[in-house]
């Protein structure tokens, strides 16, 4: 056991634990090709949102950021009357639309000071730095040109 940990490669993740894909994301009735032929349609949107702050040096320093996610994923099925090998065949498509809206921030509030003997008094004032990023893309889209189905 311990020559197989000493040996094994270093873990790797994808940045802060999650990666680009929507959890739980599964196509229509999840995993069954419908029974009658047509195009069926299925419009998902997403919507996450979060923020995280700090305060630092007793209160002197702040940093916050907060994220705003918007996903809109159009899910286009359409099933043929054809079968192949005995399964009904589907073609799939799924684009999307994304909104990413970020906004970071930092505070730090004015320190004074005074110099060696009492002999000046420095202030130094506070500073206030901002940043925001919107984005609006097309995202990810998911091409299924083969889907069978046995009903």
């Amino acid at each position: 056991m311990a020559l197989a940990t000493a040996l094994a490669p270093a873990a790797q993740a994808a940045e802060y634990g999650t990666g680009p894909w929507v959890k739980g994301y599964t196509d229509i009735f999840g995993g069954i090709v419908p029974p009658q032929p047509g195009l069926y349609v299925r419009n998902d949107a997403y919507h996450y949102e979060g923020e995280v702050g700090a305060t630092i040096f007793d209160g002197n320093v702040q940093l916050g950021v907060e994220e705003r996610h918007l996903a809109d994923i159009l899910a286009l099925t359409y099933v043929t009357p054809w079968k192949i090998v005995g399964g009904t065949y589907a073609v799939a498509v799924a684009p999307s639309i994304v909104q990413m809206n970020v906004d970071v921030g930092a505070t730090i509030s004015g320190l004074t000071f005074t110099g060696p003997r009492d002999l000046r008094t420095f202030h130094i004032p506070s500073l206030t730095v901002s940043a925001a990023d919107h984005e609006l893309a097309q995202g990810d889209t998911a091409f299924a040109p083969l889907v069978l189905g046995w009903n």
